[in-house]
Order: structure tokens, then C-alpha cells, then sequence
């Protein structure tokens, strides 16, 4: 500003541009306030089709503990079941007493023998996920950078209807 008081009619000619830019932080700020409730009325945390999208095309389901056995996958009972799943308490403790202190080390069963792939989470969410899938077929276990969520369906998901 000093340098532009200097020479005569330089600031007024810059003066116009210096406001601009005030009021363009103004609006930035305003446009980033407004996309925080936005984003979760686009994304809602409590859905698991926020986490789960493109199952029709790729989604595998892969053995990622011995005691899984050879199951399929039926996408299109999957399909029906993510928009009625439910959010559910995940019991660790619980989960965890049952998997590791009451059985025969030699017999342990992992609760979630399964890891769904080639499925993303829906467009624009920016979310990176890990889903997993219980046993019995009814349970997912969707894993993000911040937290674990758990929902549970009445059916099963995998072929045959276990």
C-alpha cells in the first residue's frame, strides 16, 4: 500500500480488485460452512449404501481366516437387503471372549471369515473402506479410516441362503 500511495492513481485503480478478494474469502468461507451439513445429507453415516456401491459388476468375496468355508456371494439378495439393514451395537468384548478364551484353540472361529472386494463407496463420499462379512451371512462390518459400523440383515446374503 505504500509503494501504491506513492504514485497518484494507483490505489484507486487497485482498490476495486483489493475488495474482490475480501469479499471472495467471504464467499469461500460461507460455501465451506454450507457443504459440512450437506455432505451428510448426501452421505449419511448411518447407511450402509454410503459405504456400498458397484456390487452388481465386481464384488468378490474372499476367505481371509482358515475357518472360512467355500460360500458364494448373491449379489442381487445383497442388492435387496443394503437399503433395510440396520445399524447395530458391535459387542468386542463380548465378541472377542467368544472367539479366543472359550473355545479349543485348535477350533476357533473368526466371526468375520470373510472380506467383500470390488466394491467402492459411493461416488463423491471420499470414504476408503474395508467390508467385511460375518459368518452366518447376515452381518457386515464396514471399517473406515475413523470407525467401525455394524449392520445386520433378516436374510442371508450368500448363495443358498445359509
Amino acid at each position: 500500500m505504500m509503494i501504491l500511495k506513492r504514485r497518484e492513481g494507483r490505489w484507486e485503480k487497485y482498490r476495486t480488485y483489493a475488495w474482490l478478494g475480501f469479499l471472495g474469502n467471504f464467499i469461500f468461507l460461507i460455501s465451506t460452512l454450507v457443504s459440512i451439513p450437506l455432505h451428510h445429507l448426501l452421505y449419511p453415516v448411518d447407511k450402509p449404501t454410503t459405504y456400498l456401491s458397484k456390487i452388481e459388476n465386481d464384488a468378490t468375496v474372499i476367505h481371509i481366516h482358515p475357518s472360512a468355508t467355500n460360500i458364494t456371494l448373491n449379489k442381487k439378495s445383497l442388492l435387496e437387503q443394503i437399503p433395510t439393514m440396520k445399524e447395530t451395537e458391535i459387542f468386542s468384548d463380548v465378541w472377542y471372549r467368544k472367539t479366543y478364551m472359550s473355545e479349543d484353540p485348535t477350533k476357533r472361529k473368526e466371526r468375520f471369515p470373510y472380506q467383500l472386494i470390488g466394491t467402492e463407496a459411493k461416488w463423491g463420499s471420499g470414504l476408503k473402506t474395508l467390508i467385511f462379512l460375518e459368518e452366518d451371512g447376515k452381518g457386515i462390518l464396514i471399517s473406515t479410516a475413523k470407525k467401525q459400523i455394524y449392520f445386520r440383515s433378516d436374510a442371508s446374503f450368500f448363495g443358498g441362503g445359509k
